[in-house]
């Protein structure tokens, strides 16, 4: 009796064990194709009213929280155009799996960007940015006259 126990206690902690760490690699195996990357572009360009277009690649990290690194991020509006050299998105790992692309934290790490500062005051109003932390590292902040 105290055997079956044992042993279903056993199969039973590495069925969890298996399912964690596929639940934890699957987002590795995720292929950010064009497709993929036109979501991401659009879910940015939507909430920052700047056309945004990724030149770089689209990464999977898991750092200490599940993260989305972005390189190579093109930022334009009219005349002004910005280049940042990463972007790092924290993501839910559940989120990603069901092709959602919601994030908790935005870094901008590198490169330059170009703000207009009415513009930046409709981005903060708007809802997708109200519960974000945006946090800009190793960034040159510019700001551009809306005349």
């Amino acid at each position: 009796m105290e055997k079956k126990k044992l042993k279903r206690l056993l199969i039973s902690v590495l069925i969890l064990t298996f399912s964690l760490i596929f639940f934890v690699c699957a987002p590795f195996f995720i292929n950010f194709d064009e497709e993929r990357k036109v979501k991401i572009e659009r879910l940015f360009s939507d909430a920052i009213k700047y056309q945004v277009s990724i030149k770089g690649t689209v990464k999977y990290k898991l750092k200490p929280l599940p993260t989305l690194e972005i390189s190579e991020v093109h930022v334009s509006k009219k005349n002004e155009n910005s280049i940042l050299n990463k972007v790092f998105l924290r993501v839910s790992i559940f989120d990603l799996l069901r092709g959602k692309y919601y994030y908790e934290k935005i870094l901008f790490d590198g490169g330059e960007l170009i703000l207009d500062l009415d513009d930046l005051r409709n981005v903060f109003i708007n809802d997708a940015f109200k519960k974000q932390k945006i946090t800009f590292k190793n960034c040159l902040l510019y700001t551009s006259d809306a005349a």
